[in-house]
């Protein structure tokens, strides 16, 4: 097997999801290679194989240590399947860890018709359907299911996203849920849009058709597995200190400050408007669904940080606009 048709596999795994002894054989061979100043421990494998490219083209080194390094590429790549399933563990952990619940399951009966509308997106394990309905409601659960097939995702991707991540029906504030959503359908037009650029489909891992869990990782995840370099954040302007304090915010206000900052609209969602700056950060922010509707301080953080926005900057803008 050629190592060049595991690469696509190595960008997927970092240095720091090995057992120790595996870490210590990769830092040795790049070390015998030179390369020991570019390994770090959150490195992409991807390395080994560009390493492995180079000295190939170089021709300087032994036969030997070529082959050396083509044996742990494709040993690490039979390990792809194992660390992917572990990687898509460490989803629904993190998915888990948004949803405190403290619901006792069962005893707890589920109307026919919450169990219809959770499975008509995909949902079919008994816990979450039980949890749901404790949480939500049959009629808070038809809205919610109401807004998921109203995204741009489509019926057929939803249904592998809530297969796969049910817990994320079970977010307990709605402004969340819905900016779950946005971020969804931002991931993917981020993804749709890398692969447009290069003329080429998506990688097996990064292919939300394949792979739904892409969409719950953060953007930062995804800039970082696919190589799509992102600006390092602006230095700070000079004059007065200004320190950011979260506060809840109304959709438009905070529309208002981030296209101060430099995002512009590229596209409207069903429940929000996708938004890019120069430097190519994508922010998804939701429309208002109901009167005096606020995004908790919470929300917005994670916006501003996902979308590479320092968060002083932040707010020394919107002072100025006085929102």
């Amino acid at each position: 097997m050629d190592p060049g048709d595991m690469a696509a596999n190595l960008k997927k795994i970092r240095l720091d999801m090995l057992e120790p002894e595996l870490q210590r054989e990769i830092t040795e061979l790049a070390a015998e290679m030179g390369y020991e100043t570019a390994v770090a421990s959150s490195s992409s494998l991807h390395f080994l194989y560009r390493m492995y490219r180079a000295e190939k083209a170089k021709g300087e080194r032994s036969a030997k240590a070529l082959k050396k390094a083509e044996d742990m590429i494709l040993r690490l790549s039979s390990l792809h399947h194992a660390i992917t399933q572990r990687e898509e563990q460490r989803r629904k952990n993190e998915v888990r860890r948004k949803i405190p619940l403290t619901l006792v399951e069962g005893g707890l009966n589920v109307s026919k018709k919450t169990r219809e509308l959770l499975n008509s997106i995909g949902i079919d394990d008994e816990s979450v359907i039980i949890k749901a309905e404790g949480l939500f409601g049959e009629k808070k659960i038809g809205e919610r299911v109401d807004l998921v097939l109203s995204t741009t995702l489509g019926d057929e991707l939803v249904k592998k996203v809530f297969a796969a991540y049910p817990e994320t029906m079970l977010i307990p504030n709605d402004d969340d849920f819905i900016s779950e959503l946005d971020a969804m359908e931002g991931k993917r037009a981020v993804l749709d849009g890398w692969a447009r650029s290069r003329e080429m489909p998506l990688p097996v891992w990064a292919d939300y058709t394949l792979t739904p869990g892409i969409l719950i990782d953060t953007y930062e995840d995804i800039t970082r597995q696919l190589d799509i370099p992102v600006p390092a954040p602006a230095p700070g302007k000079a004059g007065k200190e200004m320190t950011y304090r979260g506060k809840p915010m109304d959709p438009d206000d905070f529309m208002k400050v981030v296209k101060a900052l430099g995002f512009a609209e590229i596209r409207e969602a069903n429940h929000g408007t996708l938004l890019k700056d120069a430097m190519g950060n994508i922010m998804c922010v939701q429309k208002a669904h109901r009167k005096q509707m606020e995004l908790n301080p919470s929300t917005i953080k994670k916006k501003l940080q996902e979308s590479g926005v320092d968060l002083d900057e932040f707010e020394r803008t919107r002072r100025g606009l006085r929102l």
